[in-house]
């Protein structure tokens, strides 16, 4: 009996993420720790085409390649990170720009350094402008420690959010009186063929 080796598909999304984690690896390498979004984007382009190329074929590649860091900076970041086994954490265009102005960690207040990091990674929401890596050597690395509790503090915001549209809907004219989060996954329980939670 033969046994077909398995096909793995390389979809578009692979494809880049593969691409930008790669480009993200290169800059590291190159000493650059905190890349922006468009500075990969940039590194990407460059790599793709001829120096002497056309304005016009850069600019319409560096928008499509830019589109697609924006898209999929989340798992490309996170599989580099995997790559080079370092912590990481988004920050925001205010990063670059104290940052280009020479502001430093140490000197800066906490709520300055705050506003330096981003939980949010992908789409039109998101406020990060790049990803900083830390090294393991680093000790008590502030802007990490500061996104861990950025990101504590929206958890448990989600967390506490989804809690009270759950118990809203449970008081929904649609459902028996007195019924609770408690007593209709108790009812769901009873019917093996339900899979609804609540």
């Amino acid at each position: 009996m033969s046994i077909e080796p398995k096909i793995v598909r390389s979809t578009h999304k692979s494809r880049m993420v593969e691409e930008i984690s790669g480009a993200i690896f290169s800059l590291y390498c190159d000493g650059i720790t905190a890349p922006s979004k468009s500075m990969i984007a940039d590194h990407m382009v460059s790599g793709y085409l001829m120096p002497n190329a056309p304005i016009t074929a850069k600019s319409a590649m560096l928008s499509s390649t830019a589109d697609d860091v924006e898209k999929y900076f989340k798992e490309s970041v996170k599989a580099a990170a995997n790559d080079m086994d370092l912590p990481f954490h988004f920050v925001t265009r205010r990063f670059y720009l104290d940052t280009a102005k020479g502001e430093k960690v140490d000197t800066c207040s906490k709520s300055q350094l705050a506003s330096w990091v981003s939980v949010f990674a992908n789409g039109r929401s998101s406020k990060a402008a790049g990803v900083r890596f830390v090294e393991k050597e680093s000790q008590n690395d502030a802007l990490l420690m500061i996104s861990i509790e950025k990101q504590q503090t929206t958890l448990v915001g989600a967390i506490d959010a989804f809690v009270a549209k759950t118990e809203a809907g449970v008081q929904h004219g649609a459902l028996p009186a007195g019924a609770t989060v408690a007593r209709i996954n108790a009812d769901l329980a009873k019917n093996p063929g339900s899979t609804h939670k609540t």
